[in-house]
């Protein structure tokens, strides 16, 4: 196999953030870690050596092969002089043994040691001094059900990615079919760091060309009707996601005292069951996961004492702006919508009616636009309208948890010929909120995860257990329910991270050299 280099000449090089991925660097404090992750489980396959553990060198090896696809895993963070403004720039000291670690477990190490592994490891900030990412491979986990497997806990910071980019890079770093052998890369050369002075000689003209950028879209609202049109909608939409923010939520013990340790949990459903479900119900993707988390929410009160009627309590859902063209790229396309949770709902499947109704209300009224505008406001104030709307949401508990469904690949993925098994994924927890409920489908097989502080292993356990019990109600609904026609669901519009329902969407593990940072 040929590897494509991304680049073959070394001039001096360095990449803009953009102001949303800026932000969750703005966002970051000791207490709130703006990493994503997952937990991959794989077959342990040609990395199990005869002793029994597993070849961290050769897995070293292996993701050393792939990283000439995916450019910005050699990148870290640096400042433009005087602005402070943040880029990317490649790491002169890179080295593959600083990203991929082995941690060791005394065993037996199941899945509740495996868990508070993952727990602590989610607990610490990502150094930034280096490149924003990590994997640790855990030795001495046994598998419950016996199978020969090993675990690797992965994280990336949200500057890096999104949940879509997460999914192309990890089709980046594995492959569609089996391998006998380690392809090696050709040796990484780092691009010198850029001068100071074309640093700021750049930051000067995108300061000075900001009155021009304003004065053409006054010109085009002038004279250009579709503009016009698109300019209301989108100061409509930014009206309304503040107006609903403004509204806040009920308080309860869904908002934590801040804390940096963090609970994670994970588990899986039948990717089968929620096709049914969307085929005889009715609803997306993202209604079927923010369905169960509601029924999550609901126990969490109920064990609280708290009562559920009249309660306010909502769930921020990140919206995939990125366009087919965009996909296989790194960094943030996602705005949010607010999403009301009917917790005093006992019925699942009239809840999930309820919230199929509310997400369509808010598509109708294009609320998912408003922080895309705050977005692109911040391309001429950095990340002041983005800061400005979190403090306000933190301020108003506009919102309780997050909630978020990412479509990976349905067909198995490879390190070599060790089959990846499981993807649980894990989202950061933003301010005044007390997790954050992911689900990625792999493979025929929906994966939970959930990223939880504020309460010990046991709460998180119960949390996601109520995450499976509403998805299986849900289910089991749909099982009796009489087909909707056809039994075949009708495609996700572009809600909770969920890619544009194109062919080649389904399907998003890219090809070799086509997940780089823009150069």
């Amino acid at each position: 196999m040929h590897l494509k280099l991304l680049r073959t000449r070394k001039p001096a090089f360095f990449t803009r953030l953009s102001p949303q991925d800026e932000s969750f660097l703005a966002f970051e404090t000791p207490n709130l870690h703006m990493h994503v992750g997952v937990v991959a489980m794989f077959e342990a396959g040609p990395f199990r050596t005869t002793g029994g553990a597993i070849d961290l060198a050769a897995f070293q090896r292996y993701i050393e092969s792939r990283l000439p696809f995916v450019a910005q895993c050699h990148e870290k963070l640096a400042r433009i002089p005087i602005t402070h403004r943040e880029i990317w720039v490649d790491d002169a000291d890179f080295t593959i043994e600083r990203h991929v670690r082995m941690v060791h477990i005394a065993e037996p190490c199941g899945e509740r040691e495996l868990r508070a592994l993952a727990s602590e490891i989610f607990s610490v900030p990502l150094d930034r001094s280096r490149p924003l990412w990590d994997l640790a491979v855990v030795d001495g986990y046994r598998d419950p059900s016996g199978d020969d497997r090993f675990a690797v806990i992965c994280r990336a910071h949200h500057a890096m990615l999104d949940g879509l980019a997460g999914i192309d890079f990890i089709g980046a770093l594995l492959s569609r079919e089996p391998a006998d052998a380690i392809v090696p890369a050709p040796a990484w050369e780092p691009a010198p760091l850029p001068a100071a002075s074309r640093l700021l000689a750049g930051e000067a003209r995108r300061i000075a060309s900001s009155p021009l950028r304003l004065v053409r879209t006054i010109s085009s609202l002038a004279h250009d009707a579709e503009t016009r049109r698109g300019f209301r909608d989108r100061s409509l939409a930014v009206v309304r996601l503040i107006t609903n923010g403004v509204r806040g939520t009920t308080r309860t013990p869904l908002t934590p005292v801040p804390s940096p340790a963090r609970s994670v949990a994970w588990s899986q459903s039948d990717g089968a069951s929620e096709r049914g479900i969307r085929a005889r119900l009715g609803g997306t993707r993202d209604d079927v996961t923010l369905s169960a988390a509601t029924g999550a929410v609901r126990g969490f009160l109920k064990r609280h004492h708290v009562g559920l009627s009249g309660l306010r309590i909502r769930a921020m859902v990140p919206t995939n702006m990125r366009t087919r063209a965009e996909r296989g790229g790194f960094g943030n396309r996602v705005s949010i919508l607010i999403v009301d949770l009917p917790v005093d709902e006992n019925n699942g499947r009239r809840r999930l009616e309820r919230i199929t109704e509310s997400v369509a209300q808010l598509k109708q009224t294009k609320q998912n636009l408003g922080a895309d505008v705050l977005a692109q406001i911040d391309s001429v104030t950095g990340t002041l309208a983005q800061r400005a709307s979190m403090w306000l949401a933190i301020r108003t508990r506009s919102y309780n948890l997050c909630v978020t469904t990412i479509p990976g690949p349905p067909t198995p993925l490879y390190a070599l010929d060790s089959r990846l098994l499981a993807l649980y994924p894990l989202a950061p927890i933003f301010g005044g909120q007390r997790c954050n409920v992911a689900a990625l489908s792999y493979a025929g097989t929906l994966h939970w995860g959930v990223n939880y502080t504020g309460g010990d292993d046991a709460d998180v356990c119960i949390f996601i257990a109520d995450i499976v019990a509403t998805f299986d109600e849900l289910a089991a609904a749909a099982a009796a329910a009489p087909p909707r026609i056809a039994l075949v669901p009708p495609p996700d519009d572009t809600t909770a991270q969920t890619a544009d329902p194109h062919p080649a969407a389904a399907n998003p593990v890219i090809t070799p050299g086509v997940v780089q940072a823009p150069r």
